[in-house]
């Protein structure tokens, strides 16, 4: 199963890369998102996303920064043929906050082989014809992304932000480079009520490879609300989140329409979390609406929280560690983040 997982990776890899022909799938490794805990409630964080998560899911929301922060984390998907790593900081500058997001996601150490290498070259691959392991040599497939944000308050109720992302992607002996810009805004309609809205690769990101191909990866936008229920008995807080993107697709524009939010064309993300104290959060949610919804993969996630607070380290405020899970066709996916606020 391992060996059939890695085989049907590295096929969706090609088909990535080959650019022209499939810009439905060229920004897909843009999509795999940041941060354990926005990832536990589904992605659903439009609305909410702040500090080390912002540059990535909404930049307006770095307008909330007051105290520097420092994100890490790791994750070895799909029973680790994939690796993914994600550096991020947020730091509050005059009138509003800096962000920066440094993702790396790969699968390394992939087996190049062909029929050259056989023991027999001129027989076909048997149990009595195996590759020679003395001619075989290893590569990686990389993708690289640099998101560059800043965001700040434009009136009581409405932050604005921008995020630039440079990208580098690797395959073999072959380098891929682009740009693109997300913009995204944030309403604080009230305490209880936030609405958020990104739009990505809003100048269309074109990543051109060196062998004269480009992947194109078209703008969507992500409009998510949240309401949030504070329980002053229990020193809780309750948030429930949910979202939709729209945009440009192969069979045309997915259009805004609110009865199109269940659609193939309009993926709908929901996520639910509980914190106690800001000390403690359980996270659920689902990458796909529709499927928990009706008939279908449901892509349940669901992850845990703990920030502690340090008075005996200086200049240290507090720490935090967030796990996360997510369902998923080929196997499980967790995620592992530590962050450091100061």
């Amino acid at each position: 199963m391992h060996l059939v997982a890695r085989l049907l990776a590295l096929t969706i890899l090609a088909i990535t890369g080959s650019a022209n022909a499939a810009t439905w799938f060229a920004g897909e490794f843009l999509g795999v998102g940041v941060g354990p805990g926005a990832i536990a409630k589904g992605g659903a964080v439009t609305a909410t996303a702040t500090g080390t998560d912002a540059p990535y899911w909404n930049p307006a929301g770095l307008a909330s920064t007051l105290h520097s922060a420092f994100a890490f984390e790791h994750a070895e998907r799909f029973s680790g043929i994939v690796s993914h790593d994600v550096l991020s900081a947020a730091v509050p500058v005059h009138a509003g906050a800096l962000g920066i997001t440094v993702f790396r996601g790969a699968i390394d150490g992939i087996i190049y082989a062909d029929s050259t290498i056989l023991a027999d070259p001129t027989a076909p691959l048997s149990s009595r014809n195996m590759p020679d392991p003395t001619k075989t040599r290893t590569f990686s497939n990389a993708d690289y992304t640099l998101y560059l944000a800043y965001g700040r308050r434009l009136t009581k109720s409405f932050d604005l932000g921008v995020s630039t992302k440079l990208v580098r992607r690797t395959l073999d002996r072959t380098d891929a480079f682009g740009y693109g810009v997300d913009i995204g805004v944030r309403w604080n309609a009230s305490p209880s009520f936030l609405v958020g809205v990104t739009a990505r690769d809003i100048t269309t990101t074109r990543v051109s490879w060196d062998n004269g191909r480009t992947d194109v990866v078209k703008p969507t936008i992500h409009i998510g609300g949240a309401y949030l229920r504070s329980i002053d008995n229990l020193s809780s807080t309750v948030t429930i989140s949910a979202e939709s993107v729209y945009g440009v697709t192969d069979a045309g524009y997915a259009g805004l329409a609110p009865w199109k939010v269940l659609r193939e064309n309009n993926p709908a993300t929901f996520g639910a979390e509980y914190e106690w104290r800001d000390m403690l959060a359980v996270r659920v949610g689902t990458q796909d609406l529709r499927g928990l919804l009706g008939p279908g993969s449901s892509r349940l996630t669901a992850g845990i929280g703990i920030r502690a607070p340090m008075p005996w380290i200086e200049n240290i405020s507090r720490i935090g560690f967030d796990l996360s899970w997510a369902k998923h066709a080929l196997n499980d996916s967790f995620r592992l983040g530590t962050s450091i606020e100061l």
